[in-house]
This record gives structure tokens, sequence and C-alpha cells, in this order.
């Protein structure tokens, strides 16, 4: 339950200094493993002060104090980090759900990998060519020794204004025809 407590409290703990508003919840531990708990209080430390405090045997008392100039109030982080627990909740549920997949994935890939590294190629492909049929690499290797980078057969490179003029129009193209006949 989130509540927000008043300000200005001194019980002598703090020494005097003086608390401004504070957003307060009780987690049940059995419902959030500690750590969901340390966890979301991580999320939440460029935002607000948090105190975990142990409030009972069965429950941690979360203390949430806004940061000087932070445009949320007590209510609303508490209420946010309600909502943060139970995200890291299913976050840690989903997690410890696929921890075995996620290792056979990750030990299989490292494996092949490593399997890789040791098995000499059939066929070395052509420098710069992806993995293609070897004749279709054979000719486009042949056809990257005839080509040059400065060849611009389309004239791409052309600057605008050697291609059209100082005006730097482009050609008019002709009307295409409309197929009427003036004739009739």
């Amino acid at each position: 339950m989130a509540t927000a407590k008043g300000a200005g409290k001194d019980n002598g703990k703090d020494q005097g200094v003086q608390r401004g508003p504070e957003g307060s919840l009780l987690v049940h531990k059995n419902l959030y493993p500690k750590e969901v708990l340390f966890g979301t209080a991580f999320t939440f430390l460029d935002r607000c002060y948090v105190l975990l405090d142990v409030a009972d045997p069965d429950r941690i008392e979360v203390r949430l104090r806004p940061r000087p100039n932070s445009p949320w109030t007590a209510q609303d982080l508490a209420g946010e980090f309600a909502n943060e627990l139970v995200n890291q909740a299913l976050r840690l549920h989903f997690s410890r759900q696929t921890e075995k997949v996620r290792s056979q994935i990750i030990t299989r890939a490292i494996a092949l990998a490593g399997a890789g590294d040791l098995e000499a190629p059939e066929q070395a492909p052509a420098p710069g060519v992806p993995d293609l049929p070897p004749e279709v690499a054979r000719l486009l290797a042949e056809e990257d020794e005839n080509l040059d980078f400065l060849d611009d057969p389309l004239g791409i490179a052309v600057p605008w204004e050697e291609k059209y003029g100082k005006d730097g129009k482009a050609p008019t193209a002709p009307a295409p025809e409309s197929g009427r006949s003036e004739d009739r």
C-alpha cells in the first residue's frame, strides 16, 4: 500500500535533518523476492532517495523521498514503485523459466563458433564475395578485375553544372503524343 507521510518530522534518528513529504510502501517478502526489491529500488535511484527497512519479519518498508526540484510527488513515486515491483517480478519469473533454454542456445553458439575455426574450408571463396556458388563467385571476381572505380559509364559523377550548364535547368523531355490525330 502506498501512502504519503507528512513533512518536517524529526524523531531523533535524523539528528535535526528536515524531511519533506515521503512515499511509503510495505512490501511482503513472500510476494516479492529480495532480487526484485533491490532491482526496483535501483531503477528509482535517479528519481528519488530510497530507503529499505525491515518493518516486521514478513515485510519490508520502502520509503521514497523525491530529489530536490523533482517533478514527481511522493504519491507518484510510490505508485510507480509498486508498478515496477510487478514488472521486476515478471522479469525474474521469465528469466528463471527460460534459463535452461538460454543456456543451451549460448552453449551451442559457442561450440559451433569454436568448431568452425578448426575446420579448413573446402574451397576458399573469392575475396569480398559472399557465400555464392563457385561459378558465380568466379564470374564476379573476374568482373571485379575489369572494373575501375573511376569508370562512370552512366555519367552519375558529372557535376550538374557540367551536365546542364550554368543556369542549372535540366532539359525538358518532349511531351508524349496523346494518340489523337488532328486529321480526323
